[in-house]
């Protein structure tokens, strides 16, 4: 997979207190016969929106897509995935994108993102949690 489809883009939130999703698909493959996928996090006041955008002939297509149906100038596409799966996780008001073939392969990259977990004195340390995870058409 190439640099561009694994890039991720960490965004912070102030507050992650209520999760509005949004999505979309065009089920149309490129030149290369490829289906590309995007997906954004916006923070609107204490809520983050995720939305997605897969099956279409290209990253640029997917990601103007997405953008077009942000509410404000506070989003970021954080993930791109081709002929395979996306996924966002949050872990203490921090997001990271990871996309990867399966969709099990793309929740554990983004989860993994963070590292392992930070021992404390607690039993159970915080983990990350999935947002959200789209793929497209034609993932395995």
């Amino acid at each position: 997979m190439s640099l561009l489809g694994r890039a991720a883009l960490i965004v912070v939130a102030s507050a992650v207190a209520g999760i509005v999703d949004a999505g979309g698909a065009s089920a149309e493959p490129g030149a290369d016969g490829r289906l590309y996928g995007a997906m954004a996090v916006e923070v609107v006041g204490d809520e983050v929106h995720t939305i997605w955008a897969s099956d279409f002939p290209s990253w640029a297509d997917a990601d103007a897509s997405v953008l077009g149906r942000c509410s404000s100038a506070n989003c970021n596409v954080i993930v791109r995935f081709v002929d395979g799966c996306g996924s966002i996780a949050a872990k203490k008001g921090a997001m990271i994108g990871r996309s990867a073939p399966t969709k099990a392969e793309a929740e554990q990259a983004a989860v993994d993102a963070f590292g392992p977990p930070v021992t404390s004195f607690s039993a159970a340390p915080p983990r990350a949690n999935i947002l959200r995870t789209e793929c497209t058409s034609n993932a395995e």
